[in-house]
């Protein structure tokens, strides 16, 4: 997670940019690059033709592989301050500018016991948006659509149809307008109906260029910005 989106009840719209993922990563990178291939010279006989550890496999180890690791770990300790400083101050950020906090809930723990969480744990555990979302109750009450029926990165309030997008998809094209995907998708979840399950497609209608103004003057002044974006912000093609 690399933006978080949100569209207020007065059809503001706001880019937040979340906590830099890579601080210290190169290097903690490097290092491990440096303890694989010490680790790789000291038990040749230990790795298969894919270079992975034998099962029966126990690694012999040294003083520079110790050090080495002294340090990635000290570096890991600076990332999670790093993080948790990040997180605090981007939670603040959208308290001060959003009235009501409203998503789509996501079952995190079934995520998180997932092969393909566990093979990337390590990667991205600083920019993990349940993280984010436990920051933000602490400080105000979350509410959540139907998150079966309501779909809002898949839904489009002109055609009123569901399209699955690609992830590398992070735009759409809504009444002939290039539109910010998660924007958009903000914009479908400040417009629910009464139970929070569907969306109401008159209210998308009735105030889509109110919302369209705001958005097209936030992306110019992005742009207009020198400060460097994630490239999920997409302005490129804006």
């Amino acid at each position: 997670m690399n933006a978080v989106a949100l569209v207020r009840e007065d059809n503001q719209c706001k880019l937040f940019h979340t906590w830099n993922a890579n601080y210290h990563q190169k290097r903690i990178a490097k290092l491990q690059r440096i303890v694989s291939e010490e680790y790789l010279s000291l038990n040749p006989d230990c790795y298969d033709e894919t270079w992975k550890i034998k099962d029966w496999a126990k690694l012999k180890t040294n003083w520079k592989i110790r050090c080495l690791m002294k340090i990635i770990n000290c570096l890991r300790r600076k990332q999670a301050m790093k993080h948790k400083y990040e997180l605090n101050k981007l939670a603040k950020e959208i308290l001060a500018f959003a009235w009501e906090l409203i998503s789509e809930d996501m079952d995190f723990k079934k995520i998180r016991q997932s092969k393909e969480y566990k093979g990337l744990a390590k990667i991205i555990q600083f920019c993990t948006p349940w993280l984010l979302r436990k920051q933000l109750e602490t400080h105000t009450t979350l509410k959540y659509v139907d998150k079966y029926n309501y779909r809002a990165s898949q839904y489009n309030h002109v055609t009123n149809e569901y399209t699955k997008p690609k992830l590398s998809e992070r735009v759409k094209e809504i009444w002939k307008n290039i539109i910010q995907r998660d924007l958009y998708s903000a914009y479908l979840l400040l417009n629910h109906n009464e139970d929070y399950k569907e969306i109401d497609r008159k209210k998308c209608i009735e105030h889509f260029n109110t919302f369209l103004t705001n958005h097209n003057q936030l992306i110019e002044e992005l742009k207009q910005n020198k400060e460097e974006y994630p490239t999920s912000f997409w302005l490129d093609n804006l």
